[in-house]
């Protein structure tokens, strides 16, 4: 579960669903079925970030209104990790070169994802 004040919107992702709820009364919104993401968190200044195993995509204002967060590669396995600041560390292969496993971040000031080693 994530939950985004600038916005006023919770967003709950399980296997089965992409749940958006209103923060102040709970109520469900809008939602998504057999979505493909696996990953979701919220930046520091409130932005949703959701990944399948290949896309980084910012929610902007509703689950239905998403941004692409371009990559350097293609990407493949998708995990996020933690927070430092405002960059999210995440580790991923390079898509068709899977004995590439590189460890990246995506700063959410810039809006850039880099290679951190690989």
């Amino acid at each position: 579960m994530a939950i985004s004040k600038p916005n006023k919107i919770v967003l709950v992702l399980t296997s089965d669903y992409l749940y958006q709820l209103d923060a102040e009364t709970g109520n469900l919104t809008y939602f998504e079925e057999q979505p493909q993401y696996h990953n979701l968190t919220v930046a520091p200044n409130g932005d949703f970030i959701i990944a399948d195993y290949y896309n980084f995509e910012k929610v902007t204002t509703t689950i239905k209104e998403r941004e692409q967060i371009e990559s350097p590669i293609q990407m493949d396995l998708i995990k996020f990790k933690k927070w430092n600041n405002s960059k999210l560390e995440f580790t991923c292969d390079e898509f068709l070169n899977w004995n590439r496993h590189l460890t990246m971040t995506y700063d959410s000031e810039t809006k850039k994802i880099e290679i951190v080693n690989g």
